[in-house]
């Protein structure tokens, strides 16, 4: 009989003990799922400010280049 209610306990003991572990998992997993989440978004921005400047410098580019002379003419006919 004892033996019986010790063995019980223990298999009562492991259920705890199981469900605890499973318990004690799921912050972990979030947390990884989240850290996922912002290394993606800190990817986007970062690719998102790539292309920001790159197109900065491409204006910067044809800021500095001359205009051909059919479109200075086209620009002077516009502004005129």
């Amino acid at each position: 009989m004892r033996l019986a209610q010790a063995e019980q306990a223990l298999r009562q003991w492991q259920k705890e003990w199981d469900e605890f572990n499973q318990r004690a998992e799921e912050p972990r997993q979030t947390a990884e799922v989240e850290q996922s989440r912002i290394q993606q978004l800190e990817n986007i921005v970062d690719r998102g400010s790539q292309g920001k400047q790159n197109l900065e410098e491409e204006l910067q580019q044809l800021e500095r280049a001359p205009i051909d002379s059919g479109h200075e003419e086209q620009l002077r006919r516009l502004l005129t």
